[in-house]
């Protein structure tokens, strides 16, 4: 066995580790430049690391890698950083929709300090509470990276603690919005223990960084002024409207059981949410609709029929009987994919229509098929 002189051995593990390695990489160089070409597929025999020192010395010299690995994290997550102010001091108020195009690529040079999974903190102090940001989606990654350009830096602004988590829902079943609500909900909780819980439709883009994402002691809702294309007036949203963004603690959202799975296609989730809300005697809490601004950006809806018309309405007529029994604590959905990129945490999956309609009440299910043979008797 190969040994190296006392002073070698007198060095800390992690540095014999080292000097290992790059005495490796210069002997394979010196080797190669002083051999000819051969055919031969014969793989010279290199010195290892374990000629040198013992099995216990690397896996010292490994653990004290990993502790050092360890303590930087750690410092990076610590909580000597002061808290970060109430009244974030670099707010710009009104912004213009900076609705162009722009790659995933761009928007990671752009902001160099997102982690991987897609979670953006501030550097110089410690966010007053962590949040996930779900967005239901189903391809269209033009609004996804036209949205993130927007509310990338509205959220340095505020000096937020954030995660984005994308709930992709394959084809070819009905988009089921209010599902993925509570697949991303259980999802991200399994990443980390978030306090507060953003749902944010992937076309809806911030235009007032005085809105600021973080959760109270009611449901905070966002999105009261929209302003749907170039061409269209703004349009002020009911009280009663919940979509688009809104946000949830966690014990708020456990208590109204979540959303309904019951929605697939277009409408009516929304409106049985507020009913869940409601009906938890739950106040919904808005800032001033001169903050509360958002640009839709325009697309395609998926044809609606009056089947699915009719049948979500049923539905939605037995909201509060249903609540308790199902909806959040109900959710089912098969895995696919669990991606972290850079940007966000992508997360794919699979629903089956009858398998979600199965965690309806009977009665439910019984008045929802006496309507939809009523309608095909009088068509």
């Amino acid at each position: 066995m190969l040994k190296f002189p006392s002073c070698f051995r007198a060095l800390q593990p992690c540095d014999q580790l080292l000097i290992l390695i790059l005495f490796g990489n210069v002997f394979y160089i010196a080797y190669y430049m002083n051999t000819s070409v051969s055919t031969s597929n014969t793989v010279p025999e290199l010195p290892m690391a374990t000629d040198f020192i013992s099995d216990a010395e690397i896996a010292e010299s490994y653990a004290l890698l990993e502790t050092q690995s360890h303590e930087l994290k750690v410092s990076r997550d610590s909580n000597h950083l002061k808290l970060c102010p109430s009244d974030p001091p670099s707010l710009l108020g009104d912004l213009a929709c900076d609705c162009d195009p722009v790659s995933p690529e761009y928007l990671i040079s752009t902001h160099p300090q997102m982690e991987l999974g897609g979670r953006l903190r501030p550097n110089d102090c410690r966010a007053l509470e962590r949040t996930a940001i779900i967005i239901p989606f189903r391809d269209r990654f033009d609004h996804l990276y036209t949205l993130l350009k927007m509310i990338l830096p509205l959220l340095v602004r505020q000096q937020l603690d954030v995660t984005f988590f994308v709930i992709e829902q394959t084809e070819p079943i009905l988009f089921n919005r209010a599902a993925l609500h509570n697949i991303g909900y259980l999802e991200a909780l399994k990443v980390d223990n978030f306090d507060c819980f953003i749902f944010h439709d992937v076309d809806l883009i911030p235009l007032n960084d005085h809105n600021l994402y973080r959760c109270h002691d009611y449901p905070q809702h966002f999105a009261s002024t929209i302003k749907f294309g170039m061409f269209i007036p703004v349009t002020q949203m009911s009280d009663t409207y919940v979509g688009g963004v809104i946000a949830f603690k966690r014990h708020q959202y456990e208590f109204i059981n979540g959303n309904s799975n019951l929605y697939f296609g277009w409408g009516g989730e929304d409106e049985d949410l507020y009913q869940r809300i409601v009906n938890k005697n739950l106040a919904i809490v808005r800032a001033k609709k001169t903050v509360t601004r958002y640009h839709m950006l325009l697309h395609e809806r998926h044809e609606v029929t009056q089947d699915n018309l009719k049948r979500r309405w049923e539905i939605l007529k037995t909201a509060t009987q249903r609540q308790g029994v199902e909806g959040l604590s109900t959710t089912k959905y098969m895995m696919i994919e669990n991606t972290q990129h850079r940007l966000y945490t992508r997360i794919k999956v699979s629903l089956n229509m009858v398998e979600v309609f199965k965690t309806a009440p009977v009665s439910t299910l019984r008045d929802l098929r006496r309507a939809m043979l009523e309608k095909r008797a009088q068509t």
